[in-house]
């Protein structure tokens, strides 16, 4: 006897190894994984790319003023949500944009902000304005 489930779409009986429902024709795959996967894998590549710039990047945009880097105290204050004015407040100097993109009315804006042996930073991302990542390498 052959093991069945529901269709996720239309909750007929189906074969448990079918991709395709023969009731409704529809795929299996749930549609979470369509709306939320993509945007998820664009911010994953948009966050190694911008790490992979930063790393080799030219820090002759950042401000000169040691004062004005990131440090590890400012990089953990720096909280979910808060707007990129916000967090250059924080950090005391705008950042360098590595990557910028629109999809589905989401905008999403990475930037990279150096400590101040030029070398140590953090990449932070924004979405519609709102931090939503942030990554750092090396700073004290």
């Amino acid at each position: 006897m052959n093991e069945t489930k529901k269709c996720i779409h239309c909750q007929s009986e189906m074969d448990k190894k079918a991709k395709i429902c023969a009731t409704c024709k529809r795929n299996q795959i749930a549609t979470w994984r369509k709306v939320i996967g993509l945007p998820l894998l664009i911010v994953a590549i948009i966050v190694m790319l911008g790490t992979i710039a930063s790393l080799g990047g030219n820090t002759s945009t950042v401000s000169s003023s040691v004062s004005n880097k990131i440090n590890l105290e400012k990089f953990n204050s720096i909280q979910t949500d808060m707007t990129y004015d916000e967090v250059i407040a924080i950090i005391g100097s705008e950042g360098a944009l590595l990557s910028e993109s629109e999809l589905l009315d989401i905008k999403t804006q990475m930037y990279v902000f150096y400590g101040k042996d030029g070398i140590s930073n953090a990449n932070i991302t924004f979405q519609n304005n709102k931090e939503v990542m942030k990554a750092q390498f090396g700073l004290k």
